[in-house]
């Protein structure tokens, strides 16, 4: 289904009938410019206030115990090994990936002779 994007006015296939716009870029513009307007703002700040937002904050804000919980609980043996094969992972995952690139690079070489 044909329609025009709503940010940049080009029109696309929308995969959803309910779609507004045509990339994540225009989707992120969209709500920047959004976010700018007096209404926006006005919102915002009436909500800042609200026993809701502050009771929201105070629950998941990195309090200083939450923050000494967090450190002590990444640095279990467990959660080191597990870290240090995830790394080992990605590090082969790299060399494989080079060392692909580099074949490729060989048998373009090789050929082009």
């Amino acid at each position: 289904m044909l329609q025009k994007c709503d940010q940049c006015g080009m029109v696309f296939d929308a995969r959803k009938h309910y779609a507004l716009r045509c990339s994540a870029e225009c989707r992120k513009a969209a709500d920047r410019a959004r976010k700018q307007t007096p209404e926006y703002k006005a919102y915002e700040r009436a909500y800042s206030q609200t026993p809701e937002r502050k009771a929201y904050e105070r629950a998941y804000s990195q309090t200083p115990e939450r923050k000494a919980y967090d450190r002590a609980r990444s640095q279990t043996p467990e959660r080191k090994a597990y870290d240090r094969s995830r790394m080992a992972r990605i590090r082969a995952t790299r060399r494989l990936v080079r060392l692909a690139a580099a074949a490729d690079v060989l048998s373009s070489a090789i050929g082009a002779k």
